[in-house]
């Protein structure tokens, strides 16, 4: 038997725990569903407009060297 040591929990690490964060905080927050259905609209376009807001400010960041 060989035991492999895992690294600890680090969520700073794991892009998919910024992106339920920001999900959770910023475009689910306050909201009450009312079955799954809605639910999952919802998380469907909370997450094209997290990836679009993402996107823009990817683009807004670029600049060309001269």
């Amino acid at each position: 038997m060989c035991v492999e040591w895992l690294p600890r929990y680090a969520p700073e690490l794991n892009d998919i725990e910024h992106a339920w964060r920001d999900l959770k905080r910023h475009f689910l927050a306050h909201q009450t569903f009312r079955d799954l259905d809605h639910l999952d609209r919802a998380i469907h376009a909370a997450v094209t407009d997290l990836n679009n807001e993402r996107q823009s400010k990817t683009c807004a960041n670029l600049r060309i060297a001269a």
